[in-house]
């Protein structure tokens, strides 16, 4: 039994051996390759509260609106239950209590409340939670540098190098303020326009053209 066994192990081990020889050469042939391309420029830039706000807006903006939406549509419904509570309170006979009052007027308070919420304190609450992040983390305290080939970008922020393959993004929005390289679906890089330079802007609309990638350019809203 173990003599019929050693060919099969020995078909196995060549197999891995194979399989190992070829993933070492597809890597150094990958790494020979990315090594063949000089760098064209380097983009050092920091980024700031108010440009951290101003992404987080832009990027929630359609969520944010659907969210008003409902808010008012709740606020609304609120309200009209709260006046009817109301009407038919003082229509009725007999003694009110404190309880019905209070939970008219509860009802009625929450619905105004839900109307003026997104108008008066919604971007105020969420200016002060992202400049709270800003100031807690490291990555928009300190200057990061983008280093551009023509097939990557190499993000470094410390001792991190982390690089990024155009062919791999989605697309590029141009806003007032920044460029916004995304990356992938839950990856963004704000690169501020008064860091970039001349030379970015022309570069990305060529990468999104030569990879058939989005370019988009941003529309404020009133």
């Amino acid at each position: 039994m173990e003599e019929e066994k050693k060919p099969l192990e020995e078909a196995v081990e060549e197999i891995k051996e194979t399989e190992e020889t070829e993933s070492i050469e597809s890597q150094e042939e990958q790494e020979d390759q990315e090594d063949s391309y000089e760098k064209l420029f380097t983009v050092n830039f920091n980024i700031n509260a108010e440009e951290l706000y101003q992404f987080q807006i832009r990027m929630a903006g359609d969520q944010i609106e659907k969210n008003k939406k409902r808010s008012k549509l709740v606020s609304v419904i609120e309200i009209g239950l709260g006046l009817v509570y109301l009407i038919a309170m003082l229509m009725g006979k007999g003694p009110r209590s404190f309880i019905q009052i209070a939970l008219i007027v509860a009802i009625i308070g929450m619905g105004v409340y839900g109307l003026v919420y997104y108008k008066y304190f919604f971007y105020q609450s969420l200016r002060k939670g992202v400049e709270k992040q800003h100031s807690k983390t490291a990555y928009f305290q300190n200057e990061i540098a983008l280093d551009v080939y023509p097939n990557r970008c190499v993000e470094r922020f410390g001792e991190k190098e982390t690089p990024n393959y155009w062919h791999n993004m989605l697309g590029v929005i141009n806003s007032p303020d920044a460029y916004y390289i995304r990356l992938d679906t839950k990856h963004c890089l704000l690169i501020p326009k008064r860091c970039a330079g001349e030379e970015l802007e022309p570069f990305l609309r060529k990468i999104c053209e030569d990879f058939e990638k989005e370019w988009k350019e941003w529309q404020e809203t009133a």
